[in-house]
């Protein structure tokens, strides 16, 4: 009920349903910033999961995340309910792009080449990361606070800013090309060898 309330097939009898603070308690379903994926009857058999749920955001003319180059500035900052990240053809993930995103655990971007600053900032859970073989820049604080709780080999990392792994869980790091380390880079890394 709560669900066909939020997507606008159900009207509550009293209250009103916010949306980052706006009540769209009025606004036909059709014309809400909320896509539905039911469990069942209306889910197009012939496709798979992804198609399944790409199906809405194609309608809006919201760009595939599997074809996109970037990743934006703050394009998902604070966004506490995405687990995992898949972008398999992303080269370059902007400024806070994932900050604080707190139940972040994995992300897989293989060909990512740079991180802007504060990419994953504080994502406190995030402790599976495919980045190692491509990537060459790493922001200001791109990882400050992450978990971290492995060990980090990047042959083609040239440059790491200013605390870029701090307050994290990783045990080693080798990267034989760097030619830029900002200050702080692995302070505070108490599993550290």
């Amino acid at each position: 009920t709560t669900l066909r309330m939020i997507a606008g097939f159900d009207i509550p009898t009293s209250g009103k349903i916010l949306l980052n603070g706006e009540d769209i308690t009025k606004i036909p379903p059709h014309k809400r910033p909320i896509n539905t994926v039911f469990q069942r009857y209306a889910l197009f058999p012939h496709l798979d999961v992804y198609d399944n749920v790409a199906f809405g955001l194609k309608l809006k003319d919201l760009p595939e995340f599997t074809n996109a180059s970037h990743i934006d500035d703050n394009a998902f900052n604070g966004a506490s309910s995405i687990v995992s990240i898949s972008a398999p053809s992303v080269t370059f993930i902007s400024n806070n792009a994932f900050s604080q995103c707190s139940s972040l655990e994995t992300v897989n971007c293989p060909l990512v080449s740079e991180i802007a600053y504060n990419g994953f900032y504080q994502c406190t859970k995030l402790d599976n990361i495919n980045i190692w073989e491509s990537i060459e820049t790493l922001g200001d604080r791109v990882f400050y606070g992450a978990s971290l709780n492995m060990s980090i080999v990047a042959n083609k990392l040239t440059s790491v800013g200013v605390s870029v792994f701090n307050s994290t869980k990783v045990k080693s790091f080798v990267a034989k090309q760097l030619e830029y380390i900002g200050n702080n880079m692995l302070s505070s890394c108490p599993e550290l060898t």
